[in-house]
């Protein structure tokens, strides 16, 4: 069983299946016990957790009660124990997702103190990727979270800034740079990443940027606070005015396609087979040998991605340098797009993708790009023109509409391909559908109300 507390809270058996905690306390009481998971909660700070200062008369009742509730919900008597006069959450701290990221954190500054940097880098952005939201979203205003809340919350700013000051150790300036921008305007106090920023804005040859990033915090600091930056920011500041060659970058380190290596993470394989769709496949395989930019457009849910993703290994198989996903989904500002697409290639530099690709025979597969629509479709006609080898496959709602694109609409499941799909998720799920009781006509009255939508 697996408990995520850096997002909303999220309940996981052995599957991976969603298992549903309902209640406000009943959740309350998972969260603190998975906070101290392993530990005995005593029953009088449990009590004052989700009753306050006004428990009623009866609240060790109502606790063990809860306690007995919550054991049905995890679907175990062993997992919430009672000892001496409290209750303790018996599962391993890595089942519980800040005890993860915890214990990365510590891997990745070990790795960091001992000279393994790019190891360091990788570790610390494992943990930080273990965050799916602000910690223990769903009780933001509950006293009992407060404290962990801010706790939580400082140690991934401390370990993003950490993990960022590494990065330009290793002279991947213009790959933090975007990163760092919306850090600094998300926590314009934090001089940390402040300073990094301006940092690495020097070492991209932006000079004035880097000073007026530290102007503009010295004059929020003075209205805010009545400070003055600290000696680290201005010791920064006057190194930038001089040209301190302190501050020259070191040689970044040199990401395996800009030496010919090749060694990019590719195209994922899928977890489960891919259903029907045999036409589909055999008609983009002969497009995608024609032309060089496809994109797979069609409503949410109609299996562009996964289209995408088979099309896109079998093709680039055939690859000297093989493909690579590039996952836009997650990417909010437009400007973004170039570093989304170095980071999947781990180029160091957004700004000179096409020199770094140049001639090689690539394919990106470009996933979710309706929201980006304007950039993606520059980024992908300058990459176009600019690298004779690079293929795209792109998904989106609608086509970028730039030259050279050829707009292929995802049709949605045949009848029979859409039953097959809907009885091999219902088995995935442990559902036993007998089709002896004619329920064939009902799963295929269902697929046929969502139109073969998988």
């Amino acid at each position: 069983m697996l408990i995520g507390l850096l997002g909303e809270l999220e309940v996981l058996d052995d599957e991976g299946n969603d298992v549903t905690v309902a209640g406000a306390k009943l959740r309350a009481l998972l969260a603190v016990l998975a906070l101290h998971v392993g530990r005995v909660v005593p029953a009088d700070r449990l009590i004052d957790a989700l009753w306050g200062d006004d428990p009623p008369a009866a609240v060790r009742n109502g606790l063990q009660g809860l306690a007995s509730k919550l054991r049905r919900a995890l679907g175990s008597s062993d997992l919430v124990v009672m000892r001496a006069d409290g209750y303790a959450l018996e599962l391993p701290s890595e089942a519980i997702d800040v005890g993860r990221f915890e214990r990365r954190a510590a891997e990745g500054r070990a790795k960091a103190a001992a000279g393994e940097l790019d190891r360091a880098v990788d570790l610390l952005a494992e943990a930080d990727a273990l965050w799916r939201g602000d910690p223990l979203a769903d009780f933001a205003y509950e006293e009992f979270a407060s404290a962990a809340i801010t706790r939580l919350s400082e140690s991934r700013l401390a370990l993003v800034e950490e993990r960022l000051d590494i990065e330009l150790q290793l002279g991947r300036h213009q790959r933090a740079i975007i990163q760092l921008e919306e850090l600094v305007a998300a926590h314009p106090l934090r001089e940390g990443f402040r300073g990094l920023l301006m940092l690495a804005l020097y070492r991209a040859g932006r000079q004035a940027d880097a000073l007026r990033i530290f102007r503009e915090g010295r004059r929020l600091l003075g209205e805010e606070l009545g400070l003055e930056p600290g000696p680290e920011l201005r010791r920064l500041e006057s190194a930038i005015l001089t040209h301190d060659p302190s501050l020259t970058p070191p040689a970044a380190s040199t990401p395996a396609m800009a030496n010919g290596a090749g060694s990019h993470p590719g195209i994922p394989q899928a977890l489960t087979p891919l259903v029907g769709r045999d036409s589909e496949l055999r008609d983009l395989m002969g497009l995608i040998a024609e032309h060089r930019f496809i994109t797979l457009v069609g409503p949410g849910g109609v299996g562009k991605t996964r289209l995408a993703l088979e099309v896109g290994r079998t093709a680039a198989e055939g690859l000297s340098f093989g493909g690579c996903l590039v996952e836009l989904a997650p990417v909010g500002d437009p400007a973004g797009v170039p570093a989304a697409i170095a980071a999947a290639l781990d180029l160091p530099d957004p700004n000179r993708l096409a020199e770094m690709i140049g001639e090689r025979d690539l394919l990106l597969v470009l996933d979710n790009c309706e929201h980006l629509i304007t950039a993606a479709a520059e980024v992908a006609e300058g990459l176009l023109r600019r690298c004779p080898g690079l293929r795209l496959l792109a998904t989106s709602r609608e086509g970028l509409r730039v030259g050279g694109e050829t707009i292929w609409p995802v049709p949605p499941l045949v009848p029979d391909d859409a039953v097959r799909l809907f009885l091999a998720r219902a088995q995935a799920s442990g559902v036993a559908i007998d089709l002896a009781d004619n329920q064939d006509e009902v799963i295929t009255d269902i697929c046929t109300r969502l139109d073969g939508l998988p």
